[in-house]
């Protein structure tokens, strides 16, 4: 009897724990088909012409429409055929709907509709009190998916249909809104409205959050709105709505998103799924669980990745779903593996057989994490990290894998609005691709400083087509212009503080006071680098000022000056510093925490703003003394120095700006400063060092020359103490170590430089070519840590792939793309070692030919301007770069041509 107990009761338990029902039957579901008034054939899409969903004003507030153009890729059926267009006002559509979470699907094909353009379309959308986007372009946003998949290589249409999907808990009064707002001189579109319910605990009010990175978090309620901005099916097919769980969810492919897609393997399983009470049967279909993405034979030497760019400033739900396929896993213990979120540890063991009852029965957990930008007032985009590895804890197998992934933003105040997407590049309606910036950081000036670049070369334009000067003057004139380019160039564009490249970047020093003393202030002294690709590296920065009155430092944190200086006149208390012109310098990393400050205590290295924003901030707390304690009385410090690490920086005179506003650790209180000064620090190459301390070298795959780096690219004044790269001095203990003075010891070289950049011109393709980039140091007393490399070439507009380099497009004027920096992948080849065998780094890029002005000739493959660390390198001579065989320069052909004519008349 009780073998047969045993037996009844593990049917009983298998009865109870699996479900084989059929799949969720939607008690709502509307299809509205926005511009039409017909309904299809089987009845799933219904137009909205003489729908009850609209207002009783359609026809004044609305018009319909249909694409000028219909891309190939678009689905040729509803809703992406037609599309109701609003350019006056607020236009609101009314479902009634039962009581319960419901899926609001908006269907969006930015075309172009009536003459409308897509790019001129702006608009606003709320549903229910939420407001689901705002100042919304649905070109951009496609864009910005076409750009995502050019990327990653994947096919698509050029500008995209899209879906964007959000979720709302409608309350008792079983009204759904969703209303569309135009923005001023602007209009909005929609082609499709979906409305789905579907079980009501699938996505809320779950018990079982995890939070990554913090104790607790925001909990999913009736009040919250969520926006899906991921479903992927890990090493599987598109899963289409039709084919979901009866609430028309489409499941992509990961291939986009994985990290290397290269890695790893996609095992499949034909047996079906096996659900449970805890994972019913619509939590999502069987395909998802029967594919999967796993590490394979090579775990120990990767993680699993997959990088999700996110709006940030926001909370995210992400649901992992898991399911064992692999038949060589069968017990608990066999695959335990670590999941990382965001760079967070958020499981350090997962054993899916601890959380099931073995292979193909299905599992998710829910894990919410927090993603911050680079500011407190960023609303960018971030990438976002998933990622795996196996724990050493496995008894069998290193091994880690996923079925699915679902990735939710949570609504923040009732909003889960963000800003448009920044591209590189757009393509238009008619298809063309055309280069943009969107940088709302801006300032006025640098949109001016452009419009002047552009108006000089118009000017210069219309001057070449006028014939007003004689050939003779021309020659003379001609003679003027070239001397003086030369002059100026010589002396003027690497001594003037204004980078062409990066004309809005510079160093700000602000200086806010937060509280007053008996005697003066205390002061929170802050470095911002606002420069793109110039960062402050080791040994550090270097601030100085002269006093105004008689003022002393009592105390720092943070921070320390280089003397105390005379303080013999004080009795009891002795101040931190009496000197006039205090010198002030970073603390090393691993101070005590009680000398520690936000920002401080990194050895004054500061990052480039485009390489870092969260470490291009150094800062410093200092109590003054002897000081006016008013708004009225404290006079600012003057003559403000700045060494990073060298010189180069020029600083001007402080000045009052409004006072700085900060937010209280709780972020519910915004507080300010009592008094505000700025001090802005501008960088002139010519300041650092009279000569350059890099050069540039070329090669190509089509002519076996070597052009060098210029002979004394460097200067040769250390020709005398450069050491021979087999010397015993090597050898000699110290003799590396930097010197007090920052003297090089630099490797014997025809160049005389620190640093060569080299540019290899590769291999050719039909629509794409391909060049090597590779930077060498021959100083043997530095290893540049978070180096930079800047780069000026035309066809840097159309970047398809850097393969071991990280990459950051640099886009100075309104339409002028030819600018990019590359820089260190952190951990892996951020550190340029000194001069020997591990002083090199490489990397290759893959780059889409323009076939109107691609070309091999005239050197048109090589950079422009090349800039290491923010110092402008040293290029060859033009007619000295490698050329196309059989091919030479204009000039030797217009004399090989007068040659050849002159031979033919003597002889004829």
């Amino acid at each position: 009897m009780s073998s047969f107990g045993s037996l009844l009761f593990s049917l009983l338990l298998l009865f109870t724990s699996t479900i084989t029902t059929q799949s969720y039957n939607a008690t709502d579901r509307f299809f509205l088909d926005c511009g039409s008034s017909s309904t299809t054939a089987d009845r799933r899409w219904e137009g909205d012409e003489n729908s009850k969903f609209v207002p009783s004003n359609i026809i004044t507030t609305s018009f319909s429409s249909q694409p000028d153009y219909l891309d190939p890729s678009v689905p040729q059926t509803p809703p992406y055929s037609s599309a109701r267009i609003f350019n006056t006002s607020s236009f609101t559509y009314t479902f009634s709907v039962s009581e319960g979470p419901k899926f609001v699907r908006l269907y969006f094909y930015p075309a172009t509709y009536s003459g409308l353009t897509p790019n001129q379309s702006f608009f606003s959308v709320s549903s229910n009190g939420y407001s689901l986007l705002t100042n919304f372009s649905a070109f951009l946003a496609a864009s910005f998916l076409a750009e995502q998949r050019s990327v990653a290589q994947l096919e698509g249409p050029r500008v995209p249909s899209f879906v964007k999907e959000f979720i709302i808990y409608v309350k008792d009064t079983r009204i759904l809104n969703v209303t569309f707002t135009p923005l001023l001189d602007s209009y909005a579109f929609i082609n499709g409205i979906e409305i789905v319910s579907m079980p009501e605990n699938l996505y809320f009010n779950s018990n079982n959050l995890k939070y990554v990175g913090q104790n607790n978090g925001p909990l999913i309620t009736n009040d919250t709105a969520l926006e899906k901005i991921y479903r992927l099916n890990m090493g599987g097919g598109y899963i289409s709505g039709d084919d979901d769980t009866g609430m028309y969810r489409s499941w992509d492919q990961d291939d986009m998103y994985i990290y290397s897609a290269a890695i790893g393997w996609t095992p499949s399983y034909q047996i079906p799924i096996t659900y449970t009470t805890e994972t019913p049967n619509y939590t999502a279909p069987e395909q998802v669980y029967q594919t999967q993405r796993s590490m394979g034979n090579l775990s120990e030497n990767y993680n699993l990745t997959w990088i999700l760019p996110v709006d940030s400033r926001f909370y995210y739900n992400l649901r992992l779903h898991f399911c064992n396929i692999i038949p060589q896993y069968t017990k608990e213990g066999q695959v335990v593996f670590k999941i990382f979120i965001n760079n967070q540890t958020a499981d350090e063991e997962i054993d899916l057989f601890y959380l099931t009852r073995g292979s193909g029965y299905p599992v998710y957990k829910d894990y919410v994490v927090f993603v911050d930008g680079p500011d407190d007032s960023s609303r960018g985009k971030q990438d976002l990290w998933v990622a795996m590895h196996p724990n050493t804890n496995s008894e069998l197998y290193l091994d880690a894998y996923l079925n699915g992934l679902e990735a939710f933003k949570l609504s923040m105040v009732k909003s889960l609005a963000s800003l448009n997407p920044e591209l590189s590049s757009i393509t238009t309606a008619t298809g063309q691709t055309k280069t943009v910036t969107v940088n709302k950081k801006k300032p006025p000036y640098a949109m001016i400083i452009g419009e002047k670049r552009n108006l000089e070369v118009a000017q210069s334009q219309r001057l070449n087509r006028s014939g007003i000067v004689s050939f003779g003057e021309t020659q003379n004139v001609e003679m003027r212009i070239i001397i003086s380019t030369c002059v100026f160039l010589v002396f003027c564009s690497v001594s003037a503080a204004f980078d062409p490249l990066d004309p809005t970047g510079n160093i700000t020093v602000k200086w806010d006071i937060m509280s007053w003393t008996a005697d003066g202030y205390v002061a929170a002294v802050t470095m911002n680098n606002f420069q793109m690709y110039r960062h402050i590296e080791t040994p550090g920065w270097t601030l100085g000022w002269t006093w105004a009155k008689k003022e002393v430092i009592w105390s720092m944190v943070g921070a320390q000056t280089t003397e105390q200086g005379d303080c013999s006149k004080f009795k009891a208390n002795v101040p931190h510093c009496c000197k006039k012109n205090p010198t002030v310098v970073d603390l090393l990393p691993g101070v005590p925490y009680n000398q520690q400050f936000s920002n401080c205590c990194k050895g004054g290295v500061v990052a480039a703003w485009g390489q870092d924003p969260s470490a291009s901030v150094s800062a410093f707390q200092i109590s003054v003394g002897m000081a006016g304690t008013t708004n009225k009385t404290v006079k600012l410090p003057k003559n403000f120095t700045l060494l990073g690490p060298g010189p180069g920086y020029t600083c001007g005179p402080a000045k009052i700006v409004p006072p700085t506003t900060f937010l209280t650790a709780d972020r519910r209180r915004r507080t300010q400063a009592l008094m505000t000064w700025n001090v802005t620090c501008t960088y002139s190459q010519f300041l650092a060092s009279k000569h350059p301390r890099c050069c540039v070298s070329f090669s190509s795959f089509y002519n076996e020359t070597i052009t060098p780096c210029p002979t004394c690219a460097c200067g040769c004044e250390n020709k005398n103490k450069c050491v021979k790269s087999d010397s015993k001095l090597l050898s000699v203990v110290g003799v590396n170590t930097p010197k007090k003075d920052n003297s090089p010891l630099l490797q014997c070289t025809r160049h005389m430089c620190p640093v060569r950049i080299h540019w290899h011109v590769k291999q050719n393709y039909k629509d794409y070519w391909r060049a090597k980039v590779a930077i060498t140091n021959f100083n043997y007393r530095m290893n540049y840590t978070q180096w930079t490399l800047v780069v000026q070439h035309p066809n840097l507009n159309n970047v398809t792939q850097v393969f071991s380099f990280d990459y950051k497009p640099l886009v100075p004027y309104e339409s002028i793309n030819d600018t990019g920096m590359f820089y260190g992948t952190k951990f892996f080849n951020d550190l340029l070692m000194e001069a020997g065998p591990k002083g090199n780094v490489q990397s290759e890029l893959l780059l889409q030919k323009d076939q109107n002005t691609f070309t091999f000739k005239q050197g048109w493959a090589f950079p422009r301007k090349v800039y290491f660390n923010g110092e402008e390198c040293m290029l060859p001579p033009p007619e000295s770069y490698p050329f196309l065989p059989n091919s030479a320069h204009e000039t030797r052909v217009g004399l090989l041509t007068l040659f050849v004519s002159l031979v033919a008349f003597l002889l004829f």
